[in-house]
């Protein structure tokens, strides 16, 4: 799969593979994503996740509120230069 995955990168990099496919590539991609991440969701038992603890369930969530402020800065600062 790595090895796969870096041989379509390096071709899409230097201009092998079709815009179109390209794209359509990155449109699955992004599904898969989304459906990966709702799989992991659905997965998950929120009562086990309370049964942890407060604190437990406080840290997940100031993780949470961090990495969106800090992908958050990265597009407002990354838009602008």
């Amino acid at each position: 799969f790595v090895i796969a995955f870096l041989i379509l990168a390096a071709a899409n990099s230097f201009g092998f593979v079709p815009e179109v496919v390209s794209k359509a590539g990155m449109e699955a991609s992004r599904w898969a994503l989304l459906a990966g991440i709702v799989a992991v969701g659905m997965k998950t038992s929120l009562r086990r996740v309370l049964d942890v603890g407060g604190d437990a369930v406080a840290l997940i969530v100031a993780e949470t509120i961090f990495i969106g402020l800090f992908i958050l800065a990265g597009i407002y600062y990354l838009g602008h230069a």
